[in-house]
């Protein structure tokens, strides 16, 4: 049999469960980044998006091939699925920190000294230097540079191309460029 059949059937076997939490657009461009770590090595099965309450409108409805499933409500359905949150998703979610993944895109470069909590979203290009530090639900847009020794604490959304040298601590909720 050839190889990309056997790998196909035994990622089936091994892949994880996989929500993404908001139906915006990063939520779209996050499916994205899922589907070039699965190109790279086959880790999530993508269910589909939790809408915000604010965003009711968009359940049932398909966005980049994958379904709006409902909102916060329906998470009771998936106990096995895993959750990464879109920085714009603020619903109140009482879930044990194990659920949340952490997704990196694969051009991304990460120290194998630096620490990433659950629930980050790294997207194409990052740099996460040595004894980095992120919290949970860090999220941080394409071409951010995080040199060594920073922490960033929870909940903080970098922008794109932000390059942070030397030891910073962060307390922002948003960091711009």
């Amino acid at each position: 049999m050839p190889l990309p059949f056997i790998r196909g059937i035994l990622s089936a076997y091994i892949m994880k469960n996989l929500i993404i939490l908001e139906s915006t657009v990063h939520a779209l461009e996050m499916a994205e980044i899922v589907e070039r770590i699965n190109h790279v090595a086959p880790t999530w099965k993508l269910l589909g998006y939790i809408a915000a309450d604010k965003h009711t409108d968009h359940i049932g409805k398909q966005f980049n091939g994958y379904p709006v499933l409902g909102t916060r409500v329906v998470l009771s359905r998936y106990p096995d699925a895993m959750l990464v949150p879109n920085h714009e998703y603020q619903d109140p979610i009482d879930l044990l920190p194990e659920r949340f993944a952490t997704i990196i895109d694969p051009t991304a470069f990460v120290s194998r000294t630096a620490q990433i909590a659950g629930g980050c979203v790294i997207y194409p290009h990052c740099y996460i230097g040595h004894n980095t530090r992120l919290g949970h639900r860090v999220f941080m847009l394409d071409g951010t540079v995080i040199n060594h020794d920073n922490v960033i604490e929870d909940n903080v959304t970098i922008a794109s191309r932000v390059t942070l040298a030397n030891p910073v601590e962060s307390f922002l909720r948003i960091i711009f460029a």
